[in-house]
Protein backbone atom coordinates (compact mmCIF):
# COMPACT_ATOMS: atom_id res chain seq x y z
CA UNK A 1 0.00 0.00 0.00
CA UNK A 2 2.57 2.17 0.74
CA UNK A 3 4.39 1.70 -2.82
CA UNK A 4 0.63 2.44 -4.53
CA UNK A 5 0.86 5.56 -2.51
CA UNK A 6 4.47 7.03 -3.15
CA UNK A 7 3.42 6.16 -6.79
CA UNK A 8 0.64 8.40 -7.10
CA UNK A 9 2.39 11.41 -4.91
CA UNK A 10 5.37 10.89 -7.59
CA UNK A 11 2.31 10.64 -11.08
CA UNK A 12 1.32 14.31 -9.17
CA UNK A 13 4.22 15.77 -9.12
CA UNK A 14 5.12 14.31 -12.85
CA UNK A 15 1.97 15.79 -13.58
CA UNK A 16 2.16 18.77 -11.79
CA UNK A 17 5.85 19.76 -14.04
CA UNK A 18 4.37 19.04 -17.45
CA UNK A 19 1.59 21.59 -16.81
CA UNK A 20 4.57 24.17 -15.41
CA UNK A 21 6.86 23.37 -18.41
CA UNK A 22 3.20 23.79 -20.77
CA UNK A 23 2.82 27.08 -18.89
CA UNK A 24 6.32 28.31 -19.46
CA UNK A 25 6.35 26.92 -23.14
CA UNK A 26 3.11 29.02 -23.58
CA UNK A 27 5.10 32.06 -21.73
CA UNK A 28 8.06 31.96 -23.72
CA UNK A 29 5.90 31.81 -26.86
CA UNK A 30 4.11 35.07 -25.50
CA UNK A 31 7.66 36.61 -24.53
CA UNK A 32 8.65 36.52 -28.24
CA UNK A 33 5.05 37.60 -30.13
CA UNK A 34 5.50 40.84 -27.46
CA UNK A 35 8.63 41.13 -28.42
CA UNK A 36 8.02 41.11 -31.78
CA UNK A 37 5.45 43.58 -31.59
CA UNK A 38 7.63 46.51 -29.46
CA UNK A 39 9.96 45.61 -32.51
CA UNK A 40 7.52 46.24 -34.96
CA UNK A 41 6.40 49.47 -33.18
CA UNK A 42 9.55 50.66 -32.76
CA UNK A 43 10.07 50.23 -36.53
CA UNK A 44 6.29 51.32 -37.07
CA UNK A 45 6.58 54.69 -34.76
CA UNK A 46 10.34 55.20 -37.08
CA UNK A 47 8.31 55.26 -40.10
CA UNK A 48 5.78 57.83 -39.38
CA UNK A 49 8.72 60.21 -38.02
CA UNK A 50 10.71 59.20 -40.97
CA UNK A 51 7.62 59.61 -43.05
CA UNK A 52 6.88 63.38 -41.47
CA UNK A 53 10.81 64.53 -42.15
CA UNK A 54 10.55 64.02 -45.27
CA UNK A 55 7.18 65.80 -45.96
CA UNK A 56 8.91 68.81 -44.26
CA UNK A 57 11.69 68.34 -46.53
CA UNK A 58 9.58 68.34 -49.54
CA UNK A 59 8.44 71.93 -48.46
CA UNK A 60 11.68 73.05 -47.68
CA UNK A 61 12.75 71.84 -51.51
CA UNK A 62 9.82 73.99 -52.72
CA UNK A 63 10.50 77.00 -51.29
CA UNK A 64 14.00 76.72 -52.69
CA UNK A 65 12.68 75.99 -55.51
CA UNK A 66 10.18 79.37 -54.80
CA UNK A 67 13.19 81.65 -54.09
CA UNK A 68 14.55 80.48 -57.04
CA UNK A 69 12.08 81.42 -59.38
CA UNK A 70 10.97 84.95 -57.59
CA UNK A 71 14.35 85.97 -56.74
CA UNK A 72 16.81 84.78 -59.34
CA UNK A 73 14.39 84.49 -62.27
CA UNK A 74 15.45 80.98 -62.84
CA UNK A 75 12.62 79.68 -64.76
CA UNK A 76 14.38 75.89 -65.29
CA UNK A 77 13.27 75.20 -61.54
CA UNK A 78 9.62 74.88 -62.46
CA UNK A 79 9.91 71.64 -63.60
CA UNK A 80 11.65 70.46 -60.00
CA UNK A 81 8.92 72.35 -58.19
CA UNK A 82 6.32 70.04 -59.53
CA UNK A 83 8.50 67.54 -59.06
CA UNK A 84 8.91 68.03 -55.39
CA UNK A 85 5.11 69.02 -55.12
CA UNK A 86 3.93 65.70 -56.28
CA UNK A 87 5.99 63.64 -54.24
CA UNK A 88 4.79 66.04 -51.39
CA UNK A 89 1.16 64.91 -52.40
CA UNK A 90 2.70 61.09 -51.98
CA UNK A 91 4.66 61.25 -49.10
CA UNK A 92 1.00 63.08 -46.62
CA UNK A 93 -1.34 60.20 -48.14
CA UNK A 94 1.38 57.45 -47.16
CA UNK A 95 1.84 59.40 -43.90
CA UNK A 96 -1.82 59.28 -42.99
CA UNK A 97 -2.43 55.62 -44.16
CA UNK A 98 0.59 54.75 -41.15
CA UNK A 99 -0.80 56.68 -38.15
CA UNK A 100 -2.73 54.93 -35.90
CA UNK A 101 -2.88 56.82 -32.80
CA UNK A 102 -6.25 59.41 -33.06
CA UNK A 103 -4.25 62.30 -31.15
CA UNK A 104 -2.22 61.89 -34.39
CA UNK A 105 -4.35 61.76 -37.04
CA UNK A 106 -6.11 64.76 -35.52
CA UNK A 107 -2.85 66.71 -35.83
CA UNK A 108 -2.61 65.38 -39.77
CA UNK A 109 -6.13 66.26 -40.44
CA UNK A 110 -6.76 69.59 -38.50
CA UNK A 111 -3.32 71.17 -38.78
CA UNK A 112 -0.71 69.49 -41.29
CA UNK A 113 -2.82 69.26 -43.90
CA UNK A 114 -4.91 72.52 -43.84
CA UNK A 115 -1.29 74.09 -43.55
CA UNK A 116 -0.25 72.43 -46.70
CA UNK A 117 -3.79 73.32 -48.53
CA UNK A 118 -2.97 76.74 -47.32
CA UNK A 119 -0.04 77.37 -48.45
CA UNK A 120 -0.47 76.03 -52.39
CA UNK A 121 -3.91 78.34 -52.29
CA UNK A 122 -1.51 81.18 -51.30
CA UNK A 123 0.72 79.99 -54.40
CA UNK A 124 0.96 81.25 -57.75
CA UNK A 125 3.47 79.38 -59.02
CA UNK A 126 2.43 77.25 -61.99
CA UNK A 127 2.84 76.97 -65.31
CA UNK A 128 0.08 79.00 -66.24
CA UNK A 129 0.70 81.82 -63.54
CA UNK A 130 4.60 81.51 -64.79
CA UNK A 131 3.65 82.08 -68.12
CA UNK A 132 1.32 85.23 -66.95
CA UNK A 133 3.69 86.53 -64.04
CA UNK A 134 5.84 89.55 -64.29
CA UNK A 135 8.66 88.57 -62.01
CA UNK A 136 9.05 92.23 -60.58
CA UNK A 137 6.39 91.07 -58.48
CA UNK A 138 7.18 90.77 -53.97
CA UNK A 139 8.12 87.69 -52.53
CA UNK A 140 6.22 86.73 -49.71
CA UNK A 141 8.79 86.11 -47.33
CA UNK A 142 6.83 86.95 -43.85
CA UNK A 143 3.70 84.73 -45.11
CA UNK A 144 5.94 82.07 -45.91
CA UNK A 145 8.11 81.93 -43.09
CA UNK A 146 5.03 81.85 -40.47
CA UNK A 147 3.46 79.34 -42.78
CA UNK A 148 6.74 76.96 -42.73
CA UNK A 149 7.05 77.81 -38.99
CA UNK A 150 3.55 76.39 -38.27
CA UNK A 151 3.98 73.64 -40.33
CA UNK A 152 6.85 72.44 -38.21
CA UNK A 153 5.44 72.81 -34.94
CA UNK A 154 2.76 70.19 -36.38
CA UNK A 155 5.13 67.85 -37.00
CA UNK A 156 6.99 68.25 -33.86
CA UNK A 157 3.77 67.88 -32.40
CA UNK A 158 3.13 64.64 -34.27
CA UNK A 159 7.10 63.31 -33.02
CA UNK A 160 6.18 64.23 -29.90
CA UNK A 161 2.86 61.72 -29.64
CA UNK A 162 4.71 58.80 -31.61
CA UNK A 163 7.32 59.30 -29.15
CA UNK A 164 5.33 59.39 -26.11
CA UNK A 165 2.64 56.53 -27.29
CA UNK A 166 5.77 54.04 -27.93
CA UNK A 167 7.25 54.79 -24.72
CA UNK A 168 3.70 54.26 -22.82
CA UNK A 169 3.85 50.85 -25.09
CA UNK A 170 6.65 50.09 -24.54
CA UNK A 171 6.07 50.32 -20.50
CA UNK A 172 3.02 48.56 -20.71
CA UNK A 173 5.40 45.66 -22.61
CA UNK A 174 7.84 45.77 -20.28
CA UNK A 175 5.41 45.42 -16.95
CA UNK A 176 4.44 42.24 -18.76
CA UNK A 177 7.68 41.10 -19.52
CA UNK A 178 8.26 41.41 -15.33
CA UNK A 179 5.19 39.55 -14.64
CA UNK A 180 6.11 36.80 -17.45
CA UNK A 181 9.47 36.38 -16.13
CA UNK A 182 8.56 36.22 -12.51
CA UNK A 183 6.03 33.23 -13.15
CA UNK A 184 8.24 31.52 -15.11
CA UNK A 185 11.14 32.16 -12.52
CA UNK A 186 8.70 30.27 -10.02
CA UNK A 187 7.70 27.69 -12.32
CA UNK A 188 11.47 26.49 -12.82
CA UNK A 189 11.27 26.75 -9.40
CA UNK A 190 8.37 24.42 -8.89
CA UNK A 191 9.43 22.53 -11.44
CA UNK A 192 12.94 22.02 -10.13
CA UNK A 193 11.33 21.16 -6.50
CA UNK A 194 8.73 18.75 -7.96
CA UNK A 195 12.03 16.81 -10.28
CA UNK A 196 13.96 16.31 -7.03
CA UNK A 197 10.55 15.28 -4.94
CA UNK A 198 9.68 12.72 -8.00
CA UNK A 199 13.39 12.03 -7.60
CA UNK A 200 13.34 10.91 -4.15
CA UNK A 201 9.94 9.24 -4.62
CA UNK A 202 11.13 7.19 -7.56
CA UNK A 203 14.67 6.00 -5.54
CA UNK A 204 11.97 4.67 -2.74
CA UNK A 205 9.33 2.89 -5.18
CA UNK A 206 12.63 1.49 -6.25
CA UNK A 207 13.99 0.15 -3.07
CA UNK A 208 10.11 -0.69 -2.40
CA UNK A 209 10.54 -3.05 -5.84
CA UNK A 210 13.79 -4.43 -5.10
CA UNK A 211 12.39 -5.57 -1.68
CA UNK A 212 9.10 -7.07 -3.40
CA UNK A 213 11.57 -8.81 -6.01
CA UNK A 214 13.71 -10.26 -3.45
CA UNK A 215 10.60 -11.57 -1.87
CA UNK A 216 9.00 -12.53 -4.88
CA UNK A 217 12.48 -14.26 -5.75
CA UNK A 218 12.89 -16.26 -2.22
CA UNK A 219 8.47 -17.10 -2.17
CA UNK A 220 9.45 -18.34 -6.05
CA UNK A 221 12.26 -21.07 -4.50
CA UNK A 222 10.13 -22.00 -1.39
CA UNK A 223 7.24 -22.79 -4.07
CA UNK A 224 9.51 -24.67 -6.49
CA UNK A 225 10.61 -26.64 -3.32
CA UNK A 226 7.24 -27.71 -2.67
CA UNK A 227 6.54 -28.50 -6.10
CA UNK A 228 9.31 -30.72 -6.61
CA UNK A 229 8.56 -32.15 -3.15
CA UNK A 230 5.00 -32.85 -4.79
CA UNK A 231 5.76 -34.13 -8.18
CA UNK A 232 7.80 -36.85 -6.53
CA UNK A 233 5.18 -37.29 -4.52
CA UNK A 234 2.61 -37.57 -7.13
CA UNK A 235 5.62 -39.70 -9.12
CA UNK A 236 5.73 -42.07 -6.68
CA UNK A 237 2.20 -42.45 -6.38
CA UNK A 238 1.85 -42.50 -10.26
CA UNK A 239 4.30 -45.63 -10.00
CA UNK A 240 2.71 -47.42 -7.29
CA UNK A 241 -0.39 -46.67 -8.92
CA UNK A 242 1.45 -48.29 -12.27
CA UNK A 243 2.12 -51.61 -10.86
CA UNK A 244 -0.94 -51.56 -9.25
CA UNK A 245 -2.75 -51.40 -12.30
CA UNK A 246 -0.39 -54.03 -14.10
CA UNK A 247 -0.96 -56.33 -11.15
CA UNK A 248 -4.87 -55.94 -11.73
CA UNK A 249 -4.80 -56.53 -15.43
CA UNK A 250 -2.46 -59.65 -14.68
CA UNK A 251 -4.97 -60.54 -11.66
CA UNK A 252 -8.31 -59.85 -13.99
CA UNK A 253 -6.20 -62.16 -17.20
CA UNK A 254 -5.29 -65.04 -14.71
CA UNK A 255 -9.00 -64.66 -13.27
CA UNK A 256 -10.73 -64.73 -16.30
CA UNK A 257 -8.78 -67.40 -17.84
CA UNK A 258 -9.23 -69.74 -14.93
CA UNK A 259 -13.01 -69.11 -15.08
CA UNK A 260 -13.43 -70.02 -18.64
CA UNK A 261 -12.15 -73.54 -17.98
CA UNK A 262 -14.18 -74.60 -15.17
CA UNK A 263 -17.38 -72.69 -17.20
CA UNK A 264 -16.67 -74.72 -20.52
CA UNK A 265 -16.27 -77.59 -18.41
CA UNK A 266 -19.94 -76.84 -17.00
CA UNK A 267 -21.29 -76.55 -20.51
CA UNK A 268 -19.83 -79.84 -21.62
CA UNK A 269 -21.59 -81.60 -18.62
CA UNK A 270 -24.55 -80.56 -19.64
CA UNK A 271 -24.85 -81.54 -23.08
CA UNK A 272 -24.26 -84.53 -21.91
CA UNK A 273 -26.72 -84.92 -19.33
CA UNK A 274 -29.16 -83.09 -22.20
CA UNK A 275 -27.70 -86.07 -24.52
CA UNK A 276 -29.52 -88.77 -22.37
CA UNK A 277 -33.45 -89.43 -21.45
CA UNK A 278 -34.11 -86.58 -18.42
CA UNK A 279 -37.53 -85.56 -17.00
CA UNK A 280 -38.85 -82.29 -17.78
CA UNK A 281 -38.01 -80.34 -15.21
CA UNK A 282 -34.34 -81.51 -15.12
CA UNK A 283 -34.58 -79.91 -18.69
CA UNK A 284 -35.71 -77.03 -17.90
CA UNK A 285 -32.78 -76.63 -14.46
CA UNK A 286 -30.17 -77.74 -17.48
CA UNK A 287 -31.38 -74.64 -19.62
CA UNK A 288 -30.75 -72.42 -16.63
CA UNK A 289 -27.30 -73.73 -16.07
CA UNK A 290 -26.39 -73.31 -19.78
CA UNK A 291 -27.96 -70.00 -19.38
CA UNK A 292 -26.15 -69.12 -16.58
CA UNK A 293 -22.74 -70.34 -18.28
CA UNK A 294 -22.73 -68.74 -21.08
CA UNK A 295 -23.79 -65.47 -19.84
CA UNK A 296 -20.71 -65.97 -17.61
CA UNK A 297 -18.52 -66.43 -20.71
CA UNK A 298 -20.35 -63.89 -22.12
CA UNK A 299 -18.95 -61.47 -19.41
CA UNK A 300 -15.74 -62.61 -19.15
CA UNK A 301 -15.29 -62.27 -22.69
CA UNK A 302 -15.92 -58.39 -22.30
CA UNK A 303 -14.26 -57.88 -19.16
CA UNK A 304 -10.91 -59.51 -21.38
CA UNK A 305 -11.65 -56.96 -24.41
CA UNK A 306 -11.70 -54.17 -21.86
CA UNK A 307 -8.75 -55.41 -20.37
CA UNK A 308 -6.93 -55.37 -23.66
CA UNK A 309 -8.10 -51.95 -25.05
CA UNK A 310 -6.94 -50.76 -21.71
CA UNK A 311 -3.50 -52.04 -22.00
CA UNK A 312 -3.30 -51.16 -25.92
CA UNK A 313 -3.29 -55.22 -26.95
CA UNK A 314 -6.23 -54.49 -29.49
CA UNK A 315 -5.13 -56.10 -32.53
CA UNK A 316 -6.23 -55.54 -35.82
CA UNK A 317 -5.43 -57.70 -39.03
CA UNK A 318 -7.69 -56.85 -42.07
CA UNK A 319 -8.29 -58.73 -44.40
CA UNK A 320 -10.66 -59.86 -47.36
CA UNK A 321 -13.84 -60.30 -45.71
CA UNK A 322 -17.00 -61.82 -47.36
CA UNK A 323 -19.85 -59.79 -46.20
CA UNK A 324 -22.97 -62.15 -46.82
CA UNK A 325 -21.55 -65.17 -45.06
CA UNK A 326 -20.46 -62.49 -42.19
CA UNK A 327 -24.13 -61.71 -41.96
CA UNK A 328 -25.30 -65.10 -42.56
CA UNK A 329 -23.32 -66.16 -39.34
CA UNK A 330 -25.11 -63.28 -37.63
CA UNK A 331 -28.62 -64.05 -39.16
CA UNK A 332 -28.05 -67.94 -37.93
CA UNK A 333 -27.45 -67.44 -34.32
CA UNK A 334 -29.68 -64.18 -34.03
CA UNK A 335 -32.66 -65.61 -35.62
CA UNK A 336 -33.26 -68.00 -32.40
CA UNK A 337 -32.88 -65.87 -30.08
CA UNK A 338 -34.85 -62.77 -31.82
CA UNK A 339 -38.49 -66.05 -31.98
CA UNK A 340 -37.66 -66.69 -28.40
CA UNK A 341 -38.80 -63.01 -27.53
CA UNK A 342 -40.83 -63.03 -29.98
CA UNK A 343 -39.21 -60.32 -32.11
CA UNK A 344 -38.95 -60.21 -36.06
CA UNK A 345 -35.04 -60.05 -37.42
CA UNK A 346 -34.84 -58.77 -40.89
CA UNK A 347 -31.97 -58.53 -42.93
CA UNK A 348 -31.38 -56.51 -45.87
CA UNK A 349 -28.32 -56.68 -47.99
CA UNK A 350 -29.03 -55.81 -51.97
CA UNK A 351 -27.10 -58.70 -53.72
CA UNK A 352 -23.83 -58.25 -55.06
CA UNK A 353 -22.61 -56.81 -52.62
CA UNK A 354 -18.78 -56.30 -52.12
CA UNK A 355 -16.07 -57.63 -50.13
CA UNK A 356 -14.23 -55.65 -47.83
CA UNK A 357 -10.82 -54.94 -45.80
CA UNK A 358 -11.66 -55.27 -42.35
CA UNK A 359 -10.39 -57.40 -39.25
CA UNK A 360 -13.18 -60.03 -39.28
CA UNK A 361 -13.39 -60.94 -35.49
CA UNK A 362 -13.40 -57.45 -34.40
CA UNK A 363 -16.08 -56.52 -37.31
CA UNK A 364 -18.17 -59.43 -36.07
CA UNK A 365 -17.94 -58.83 -32.42
CA UNK A 366 -19.15 -54.82 -33.29
CA UNK A 367 -22.43 -56.46 -35.09
CA UNK A 368 -22.79 -59.09 -32.39
CA UNK A 369 -23.14 -56.49 -29.83
CA UNK A 370 -25.51 -54.30 -31.59
CA UNK A 371 -27.91 -56.86 -32.80
CA UNK A 372 -27.46 -58.85 -28.96
CA UNK A 373 -28.25 -54.89 -27.57
CA UNK A 374 -31.22 -54.46 -30.15
CA UNK A 375 -33.14 -57.64 -29.31
CA UNK A 376 -32.08 -57.05 -25.62
CA UNK A 377 -33.91 -53.75 -25.22
CA UNK A 378 -36.79 -54.40 -28.00
CA UNK A 379 -40.07 -55.77 -26.64
CA UNK A 380 -42.12 -58.58 -27.67
CA UNK A 381 -43.69 -58.55 -31.06
CA UNK A 382 -41.01 -56.08 -32.07
CA UNK A 383 -38.86 -55.64 -34.87
CA UNK A 384 -34.99 -55.56 -35.25
CA UNK A 385 -33.33 -54.93 -39.23
CA UNK A 386 -29.65 -56.08 -40.41
CA UNK A 387 -29.40 -53.34 -43.35
CA UNK A 388 -26.04 -53.34 -45.11
CA UNK A 389 -25.52 -50.86 -47.90
CA UNK A 390 -22.69 -49.11 -49.72
CA UNK A 391 -21.92 -45.63 -49.00
CA UNK A 392 -18.94 -44.69 -50.75
CA UNK A 393 -15.90 -45.04 -49.81
CA UNK A 394 -17.37 -47.28 -47.08
CA UNK A 395 -19.99 -49.77 -45.98
CA UNK A 396 -22.81 -49.06 -44.03
CA UNK A 397 -23.84 -51.83 -41.51
CA UNK A 398 -27.03 -50.08 -39.62
CA UNK A 399 -28.78 -51.89 -37.00
CA UNK A 400 -32.44 -50.09 -35.93
CA UNK A 401 -34.80 -51.43 -33.47
CA UNK A 402 -38.19 -50.07 -32.42
CA UNK A 403 -37.54 -50.38 -28.87
CA UNK A 404 -37.52 -48.12 -26.11
CA UNK A 405 -34.72 -45.37 -27.65
CA UNK A 406 -32.38 -43.52 -25.75
CA UNK A 407 -33.21 -39.64 -24.04
CA UNK A 408 -31.39 -36.90 -25.10
CA UNK A 409 -29.83 -36.09 -22.14
CA UNK A 410 -28.66 -39.26 -21.91
CA UNK A 411 -26.64 -39.70 -25.59
CA UNK A 412 -22.94 -38.03 -24.02
CA UNK A 413 -22.93 -41.44 -21.47
CA UNK A 414 -23.65 -44.17 -24.72
CA UNK A 415 -19.52 -45.17 -24.71
CA UNK A 416 -18.77 -45.07 -21.46
CA UNK A 417 -17.61 -47.94 -19.16
CA UNK A 418 -20.01 -49.70 -16.85
CA UNK A 419 -22.63 -47.20 -18.07
CA UNK A 420 -26.23 -48.04 -17.73
CA UNK A 421 -28.87 -46.26 -18.61
CA UNK A 422 -32.62 -45.34 -17.92
CA UNK A 423 -33.96 -48.04 -20.23
CA UNK A 424 -33.79 -51.77 -18.83
CA UNK A 425 -33.59 -55.12 -21.16
CA UNK A 426 -37.35 -56.10 -21.49
CA UNK A 427 -36.89 -59.73 -20.29
CA UNK A 428 -34.70 -59.03 -17.59
CA UNK A 429 -31.68 -59.84 -19.34
CA UNK A 430 -28.29 -58.89 -18.13
CA UNK A 431 -26.48 -56.18 -18.70
CA UNK A 432 -22.88 -54.80 -18.12
CA UNK A 433 -22.87 -51.63 -19.42
CA UNK A 434 -19.50 -52.65 -21.47
CA UNK A 435 -21.33 -53.62 -25.14
CA UNK A 436 -21.18 -50.20 -26.38
CA UNK A 437 -18.07 -49.44 -24.99
CA UNK A 438 -16.13 -51.52 -26.37
CA UNK A 439 -18.45 -51.26 -29.71
CA UNK A 440 -16.78 -47.72 -29.80
CA UNK A 441 -13.53 -48.76 -29.48
CA UNK A 442 -13.44 -51.96 -32.09
CA UNK A 443 -15.06 -49.39 -34.70
CA UNK A 444 -12.02 -46.75 -34.15
CA UNK A 445 -9.42 -49.58 -34.49
CA UNK A 446 -11.25 -50.52 -37.80
CA UNK A 447 -10.69 -46.89 -39.18
CA UNK A 448 -14.56 -46.35 -39.03
CA UNK A 449 -17.19 -44.09 -38.00
CA UNK A 450 -20.11 -44.83 -35.03
CA UNK A 451 -23.23 -42.93 -35.43
CA UNK A 452 -26.13 -43.07 -33.54
CA UNK A 453 -29.60 -41.55 -34.02
CA UNK A 454 -32.84 -42.49 -31.48
CA UNK A 455 -36.30 -40.98 -30.92
CA UNK A 456 -37.58 -41.74 -27.05
CA UNK A 457 -40.59 -44.64 -27.26
CA UNK A 458 -40.29 -44.76 -31.51
CA UNK A 459 -36.99 -46.28 -33.18
CA UNK A 460 -33.06 -46.44 -32.25
CA UNK A 461 -30.25 -46.35 -35.06
CA UNK A 462 -26.67 -47.16 -35.20
CA UNK A 463 -24.81 -46.86 -38.25
CA UNK A 464 -21.32 -48.61 -38.60
CA UNK A 465 -19.30 -47.43 -41.53
CA UNK A 466 -16.20 -49.26 -42.36
CA UNK A 467 -13.98 -48.07 -45.35
CA UNK A 468 -13.99 -50.43 -48.46
CA UNK A 469 -10.48 -49.97 -49.29
CA UNK A 470 -8.06 -52.11 -47.96
CA UNK A 471 -5.10 -49.14 -47.33
CA UNK A 472 -7.66 -47.03 -45.21
CA UNK A 473 -8.68 -49.86 -43.11
CA UNK A 474 -5.54 -51.05 -42.13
Amino acid sequence: MKMFGNLERMEIFILLSIILIAASIVITIYHVKQKREATDLVIHTYKVIQTGNDVYAQLLEIENDRILIYVKKDTSAQQSYSIAKQKLQRDIVQLRDLIKIPSAIAVINEQVIPLIKERFRSDNVDSTIFRSRKFNEPFPYEADKKLMSDVQKAFQQLDLIENSALVDRQANLDRKFDFSNIFLLISFGLIGVTTIIAWISLRARQKEINYLVASLKEWNLSLERKVDERTSEILAVNDELINTNEEKDNFIGIVSHDLKSPITGIQNLVHLMNAQKKAESENEYLSLILESCQHMQNLISEILDVNRIDQGMLSCAPKQISVPQLVARLQKYYDVVAREKQIELRIKMPDGVPICFSDDALLYQTLDNLISNAIKFSRPMGRVELVVSIQTPHMLFEVKDNGPGIEPNEMPLLFRKFQKLKSRPTKGESSTGLGLFIVNKYVQKLKGRLEVESVPNQQTSFKVYIPLQKETAA
